[in-house]
C-alpha cells in the first residue's frame, strides 16, 4: 500500500475523476515521485535494489493498484473510485451496464438497505399524496382586500 497521497492537488482521492483535476494530480503525482527517487537514492539498501519503493509508486500508478489501495483507505470514497478509476480497466459500461452495477452494489450500502429503500418509497408515497392534496384544495387569494365590498 505504498503510494504518494492522494491530497497532493488538496483534492480527495474521489474527486479525481477524469478531466483537469485526474490530469493536475497525474503531473504532481509524476514530481512526487521523481522527489522520492532522488531522496530513496540517497539512501541505497544493502542488497543493491535502491529504488524498490520508487518502483512500487509507478507500478501502483500505471497498472491501477493506485486506486485500488486507496479505495480499501477510504470506504467514503470507495464507491467513485470503482466507478472512475477501477471498473473502467475492466470493460466500458453503457447505461444498462451501469444500472447493473448500481443494482448489484445497492445491496452493500448497507445492512438491511431493502428496509431502507422501502422507508424511501413510503415517505415518497405519502409526500406524493399530500402533495396531490395541497393542490386539489380551494386557493385562498391573501391578496384580496375584504373591505373593497
Amino acid at each position: 500500500m505504498l503510494h504518494p497521497p492522494s491530497w497532493l492537488t488538496s483534492r480527495g482521492v474521489d474527486q479525481l475523476a477524469q478531466g483537469k483535476h485526474l490530469e493536475a494530480y497525474s503531473s504532481i503525482h509524476g514530481e512526487f515521485v521523481d522527489a522520492f527517487e532522488n531522496q530513496e537514492r540517497m539512501f541505497p539498501r544493502g542488497n543493491g535494489d535502491e529504488l524498490y519503493r520508487t518502483r512500487i509508486m509507478r507500478r501502483g500508478w500505471t497498472t491501477g493498484n493506485f486506486w485500488y489501495f486507496h479505495a480499501l483507505d477510504n470506504p467514503k470514497g470507495l464507491y467513485n473510485i470503482f466507478l472512475q478509476h477501477i471498473q473502467p480497466m475492466f470493460t466500458v459500461l453503457d447505461d444498462t451496464g451501469m444500472a447493473d452495477i448500481e443494482r448489484t452494489l445497492a445491496p452493500y450500502w448497507s445492512i438491511d438497505e431493502h428496509k431502507i429503500i422501502a422507508a424511501k418509497l413510503k415517505d415518497k408515497e405519502v409526500y406524493d399524496e399530500q402533495l396531490r392534496r395541497a393542490f386539489e384544495s380551494p386557493m385562498v387569494n391573501e391578496n384580496t382586500d375584504a373591505s373593497a365590498d
